[in-house]
């Protein structure tokens, strides 16, 4: 019968137990408030001082880890100066120099004009009958101003028609005349497409 004995002494404790832990719950209310709270509030403050000093220990690694750095910095400032003599310093402020000129010549390029393939398509739309005596050109308006002579009055419509026709816009003529031999003189204004001065 031991082996019984045995099997009941584990159920008395736990019922034991049971017993006490329902008693100090509220079983028997032998278990004051006020005890709980001063536990608890010992249990508050032991863990308020425990998260302080938590925080506190990484303030200092922060700290710590901060200056490490600052002198870590500060080695490689004075190796950089090391490997920089003053010639050195000068041939970087002339590469420098250089990259900044490259810079202002490649902007230079992109925004240059060609400005004869605007003259070979007026060319091209200039009828063998007229003649250019002056040419104005202002690339901010896109507007060419001419002063010209035409043979009769039907070869300065026909050359206001070919502007028209070879690109040009918003032509007008003015100041129209006749010269002494017959010929018409004229001022013609009208716009070109800016793209004609890309290359």
């Amino acid at each position: 019968m031991p082996a019984a004995g045995n099997a009941a002494e584990p159920m008395t404790f736990l019922s034991k137990l049971k017993n006490k832990f329902s008693a100090g719950i509220g079983g028997g209310r032998s278990v004051s408030l006020s005890k709980v709270k001063d536990t608890a509030l010992r249990l508050g403050t032991i863990f308020g001082g425990v998260i302080l000093a938590i925080v506190l220990l990484l303030w200092a690694s922060l700290a710590l880890y901060e200056k490490s750095l600052n002198s870590q910095i500060n080695a490689l400032k004075k190796k950089q100066a090391a490997v920089f003599t003053d010639k050195d310093i000068d041939m970087a402020a002339k590469i420098v120099a250089f990259d900044k000129g490259a810079l202002l010549v490649q902007g230079l390029l992109k925004s240059h004009f060609y400005t004869s393939n605007l003259f070979d398509k007026l060319a091209a739309a200039t009828l063998p009958r007229v003649q250019w005596q002056s040419f104005d050109m202002s690339t901010k308006d896109k507007t060419i101003n001419v002063n010209g002579l035409a043979a009769d009055y039907s070869s300065l419509a026909k050359q206001i028609l070919a502007l028209k026709e070879g690109g040009f816009s918003n032509a007008k003529i003015s100041n129209i005349s006749l010269d002494k031999t017959g010929r018409v003189g004229f001022s013609a204004s009208f716009n070109f497409d800016p793209q004609i001065l890309q290359k």
